[in-house]
């Protein structure tokens, strides 16, 4: 009887820790079957388990990588770079970018560049190029200038940017190579980049410019400019009044990213000198700081013309000078200054100019046209072609060509003819105007 006691007693606990094991196990498996469903949410797991899921392709969610960039765990940057190839699915993939963002470790840079080589739509990059552009911290830089010696062309542009923005003189000798790229991408992205790097990166630059040749001393010329410091902006102006014809133009471009005052007389004086279509641009660049002089200079310089497109391409800065200068002068002054505002789309032109186009002024119809082609009125076609064979030139005959109102298309050919002009679609340097769009 006491037998039969024991052996009953020792099969119950036996019962007993067969069920508890069930119990523990089909926890533990349902717990893992719960995490691979979604059934536990990712916030509830600890950063051990969420890394792991990263590892394993059947685990892994969105909401696993958004957790983990939540964290900011640097533990997860390995295990999400893995993730990282061209098989990935692209929206995960972008996922994975943005937690390598927030999380901000430098050991994704260059991976992040690299997926897959990065050939893609503009708005696809955007997701791993801002990934990039957050992470921080001076270990960021080597990976940047790694990228920009040996990438392709799109992610050395966006590394040579990057390192700009950064600032950090580490880059300014490999910056100061790709200022040679065959690129043009490139080595323009570099020259702004030593532009923003500022001060240090002038003296590089200056030695740069005493031993390259031809061409390549174009970028380092516009990369002094950026820099605005006075020694490059002393130094540009010596170029702009000296040296060969491509050395004035790319010293006047250099001189246009100073947006310094002092580089404005200068820069009208080779305008003067040479027509010096960078000179034009420069002054544009450079922006409010030259209109006083600009607006001084209309209807009084050899280059009146092509200041009053200057003026214009400066917009709204320009607007209240040059009225004051258009209601106040006669003249070739006048004229001019009415072609700046007909070049400017604000509310403020347009009424100075309307007010005054109400008279049967031909020549001042000329000087305004795009301003009436823009309009596009009909009962200004008979004005403007009468304008055009009365006062016009090449430049307006262009307009004239380019415009898409079938008259004055006619008009323009007929005047070619009769002076001896090949006029060709967008020929002008202040581009094309179209009829009836403001």
């Amino acid at each position: 009887m006491n037998r039969k006691t024991s052996w009953t007693s020792d099969t119950g606990c036996l019962q007993w820790i067969v069920v508890l094991f069930v119990l523990v196990a089909g926890g533990y498996f349902a717990y893992h079957d719960f995490s691979f469903m979604g059934l536990i949410p990712a916030s509830w797991k600890s950063t051990q388990r969420l890394v792991k899921e990263l590892r394993l392709p059947y685990l892994r969610t969105e909401a696993t990588v958004i957790e983990l960039a939540r964290r900011r765990e640097v533990e997860a940057v390995q295990p999400l770079i893995g993730i990282l190839d061209p098989g990935c699915d692209p929206e995960f993939c972008e996922e994975v970018a943005a937690a390598l963002g927030d999380i901000g470790d430098a050991r994704a840079i260059l991976p992040l560049l690299r997926l897959p080589g990065l050939n893609l739509a503009r708005y696809k990059r955007k997701a791993y190029e801002d990934a990039v552009a957050r992470i921080s911290g001076d270990a960021s830089v080597p990976p940047l200038i790694k990228a920009l010696a040996d990438g392709s062309p799109e992610n050395r542009v966006f590394a040579a940017a990057e390192l700009g923005r950064r600032r950090d003189p580490r880059a300014i000798q490999v910056l100061l190579t790709a200022l040679l790229d065959d690129n043009r991408s490139v080595a323009e992205a570099a020259a702004n980049a030593l532009g923003a790097i500022g001060s240090p990166a002038v003296e590089p630059l200056l030695l740069s410019l005493k031993v390259t040749h031809g061409a390549d001393r174009r970028w380092v010329m516009v990369a002094l400019g950026a820099t605005r410091d006075q020694l490059a902006i002393s130094t540009l102006r010596k170029l702009l009044a000296a040296g060969d014809w491509d050395g004035r133009e790319w010293a006047a471009e250099g001189l246009g990213k100073t947006q310094d005052p002092s580089v404005v007389l200068p820069l009208i004086s080779a305008m003067e000198r040479m027509d010096s279509v960078a000179a034009a641009n420069a002054l544009a660049q450079v922006g409010k700081p030259a209109v006083a002089l600009l607006v001084d200079k209309l209807g009084h310089s050899p280059a009146s013309q092509e200041i009053a497109h200057v003026l214009g391409k400066i917009g709204e800065p320009a607007i209240e000078s040059l009225a004051h200068k258009f209601q106040e002068s006669v003249g070739r002054s006048r004229l001019d200054a009415a072609t700046a505002l007909a070049d400017i789309r604000d509310s403020r032109a347009e009424e100075t100019l309307t007010s005054a186009l109400r008279t049967n002024d031909l020549q001042l119809v000329s000087a305004a046209h795009r301003f009436l082609i823009r309009q596009g009125d009909p009962s200004s076609e008979d004005r403007l072609l009468q304008s055009l064979f009365q006062y016009g030139d090449q430049e307006m005959a262009t307009d004239f060509l380019n415009c898409g109102n079938p008259k004055l298309r006619e008009a323009a050919k007929i005047w070619s003819k009769r002076h001896n002009y090949d006029i060709i679609p967008m020929l002008g340097s202040r581009g094309t105007v179209e009829w009836g769009k403001h």
